[in-house]
């Protein structure tokens, strides 16, 4: 059985990474088939709570 290969990274986030995570976010939840509606201010604190919690750990991968 052949695997494909994944070129990429992973890497933790935090809160200097809170304008890519927001455009993400954005990107995925205000479309089908959720449509929901974040208003700037409250995605903003709901992002920094994820984000900056002391003990949470976040990662992301991509390639």
């Amino acid at each position: 059985m052949q695997r494909e290969t994944i070129e990429g990274a992973i890497t933790e986030l935090g809160m200097g990474e809170i304008e890519v995570v927001r455009a993400l976010f954005l990107d995925i939840f205000t479309g089908e088939p959720w449509n929901d509606v974040w208003p700037e201010e409250r995605l903003r604190d709901y992002l920094s709570e994820l984000l900056g919690a002391p003990r949470g750990k976040r990662w992301w991968a991509w390639r």
